[in-house]
């Protein structure tokens, strides 16, 4: 067994794991602080701190006073297979927290033509309110539009994510993409004023071309 599987069966820190060479899209710096920010509401800051250790993107510490370079999507993969490696089984839940609360902390940057749009929610159908949140989702990542897409299944709704940042670098043999599952879980209780349940079906760590997420209103 190496180091970093002992270290996440035991649930002791496992150290520096590795020093990657950052790769990817750019992320847009509000999106990534709200990240950072609602990972640390979950984990605390010292694990926090922890984490960005293991991933190898300890500049990134929120009690680093210097400026920190641009992140890309490989930052975020990073500090998802981290978070996967540590906490083991306890990893899908904290990290499905941490993608609800990143939705909420980027509300509050809407840009001022997505602020005017939301004075005529009350006539837009129920349709038309997924299929914004799937654009605003797009807004918040920083990602061209048609990344995600919103397709029917019978009585529920299949999203494709052709981005997939948790993904980036990976390979796993199931799905790994719980902290976009909790975005989602957001998103879409936010513009359907309901809960929904939000399941990974393919995903592109474990082959897939794209991550592909079932969700069904509850």
């Amino acid at each position: 067994m190496n180091t970093a599987d002992s270290a996440s069966r035991s649930g002791s820190s496992p150290g520096l794991l590795r020093t990657r060479p950052s790769t990817g899209r750019l992320i847009p710096s509000a999106y990534f602080d709200a990240i950072l920010k609602a990972a640390q509401q979950e984990a605390g800051l010292y694990s926090l701190e922890m984490l960005l250790e293991n991933a190898g993107i300890a500049e990134f510490s929120p009690n680093l006073a210097e400026s920190r370079r641009t992140a890309r999507a490989s930052d975020i993969s990073s500090l998802n297979q981290a978070i996967r490696e540590y906490y083991g089984q306890g990893a899908r839940g904290l990290l499905t927290r941490t993608g609800r609360g990143v939705w909420h902390r980027m509300l509050p940057n809407l840009r001022a033509l997505d602020r005017l749009q939301m004075i005529f929610w009350g006539f837009a159908s129920l349709d038309g309110r997924r299929q914004r949140a799937v654009r605003l989702l797009e807004n918040f990542q920083g990602i061209a539009k048609g990344q995600l897409s919103l397709h029917p299944a019978d009585q529920d709704l299949i999203l494709v994510d052709r981005s997939s940042d948790p993904t980036v670098g990976q390979s796993e043999q199931g799905a790994i993409c719980w902290f976009t599952a909790g975005l989602i879980q957001a998103a879409f209780a936010w513009a359907a004023g309901r809960e929904h349940t939000v399941e990974e079906i393919i995903c592109r760590a474990s082959g897939g071309d794209a991550c592909k997420f079932r969700i069904r209103s509850l």
